[in-house]
C-alpha cells in the first residue's frame, strides 16, 4: 500500500510574515473595491437575490418584483441591462408606466426579444394601452 507523505506545518509565525502579509491586504482592497465589484456578475445575481427577497419580506411578489427591477434599472446605468428585463420585472410588479417606458427603451435599443412583443403574456395587462399598440407598430407586429 502506498503511503501517504505528510506535509509539514507551517508555524503560524510565517503565515503572519509581513512578505505573505502585506501583499495580500493589498489585493483584497483591489478586489472589493465597488468600481470593481459593480462589474462582477456574481455581485449582481446577490444584489438581485438581496432586493427581491426584501420585498417578499416587506409585502408580496408584486414588490419583490418592484425591487428588482429598481435594481436592474439602477444597474443599467453603470452597466448593459437589457431594458426588456427591467420591463418585465415591472410587468410582474403591475406598473404600468414603467413597463410602457422600459418597453420603449426597449424599442429604441432594438433589442431583439421585442420579437415577442404581441404574444408574450407578460404584457397582457398594458395590450389594451395605445402607447403598446405603438410598440407594437414599432416592432413591425401585427395589432
Amino acid at each position: 500500500m502506498e503511503t501517504m507523505k505528510l506535509q509539514k506545518r507551517v508555524p503560524v509565525s510565517a503565515m503572519l510574515d509581513p512578505k505573505i502579509v502585506i501583499p495580500a491586504i493589498a489585493s483584497s482592497f483591489v478586489k472589493l473595491d465597488p468600481r470593481l465589484m459593480v462589474k462582477n456578475p456574481v455581485m449582481f445575481v446577490v444584489e438581485v437575490v438581496a432586493a427581491l427577497t426584501r420585498g417578499y419580506s416587506e409585502g408580496n411578489y408584486a414588490r419583490a418584483m418592484h425591487l428588482g427591477a429598481e435594481v436592474l434599472a439602477a444597474r443599467s446605468k453603470r452597466a448593459h441591462v437589457p431594458a426588456v428585463r427591467i420591463a418585465r420585472l415591472y410587468a410582474h410588479a403591475g406598473d404600468k408606466e414603467q413597463v410602457l417606458y422600459w418597453l420603449q427603451r426597449a424599442c429604441d435599443q432594438r433589442e431583439t426579444p421585442l420579437s415577442h412583443l404581441g404574444v408574450a403574456w407578460d404584457w397582457d395587462f398594458v395590450r389594451s394601452d395605445p402607447r403598446f399598440q405603438d410598440l407594437l407598430r414599432q416592432v413591425g407586429l401585427p395589432q
